[in-house]
């Protein structure tokens, strides 16, 4: 019996992360980021299904005047369970609109997203906005 479509699967997540940030200088900005997921899925009265993954960003951000930024973020994406490993390169340029607010604009050249709590189907390759609020 597999009852409703939203009783027939669960899903718990746990995800913690670590984002740093290092100032080298007026104009570079060097981040980091390490996550961690842990998953468990259960479908119906099988089994439940756990997963593991950890996430590893480096970003270089580079002033290039006035209120304009460039970035560019290398990412490794490692699923233990099914031993996959997923990397690669994302840019981005940034413009600092006003002294809390950026807007960015980028191209992703990987397949999977640095949110750890969303449904990753791989499919996020290419063109995105962002807008960041910082402090």
């Amino acid at each position: 019996e597999t009852g409703r479509p939203e009783e027939a699967s669960q899903r718990l997540l746990d995800v913690v992360a670590v984002d740093t940030s290092l100032a080298l200088g007026t104009r570079l900005e060097w981040l980091s980021k390490v996550a961690a997921r842990s998953q468990t899925e259960t479908f119906g009265t099988l089994a439940a299904a756990r997963s593991r993954a950890l996430l590893t960003a480096q970003r270089l951000n580079v002033g290039l005047g006035g209120p304009f930024d460039w970035g560019v973020e290398y990412r490794v994406l490692e699923e233990r369970e099914g031993r996959s490993r997923r990397q690669g390169w994302l840019t981005e340029f940034m413009w600092n609109v006003r002294r809390y607010v950026r807007l960015g604009a980028g191209y992703n050249f990987t397949d999977f997203t640095d949110d750890l709590a969303a449904r990753n189907d791989y499919s996020v390759r290419g063109w995105f906005v962002r807008v960041q609020g910082r402090y």
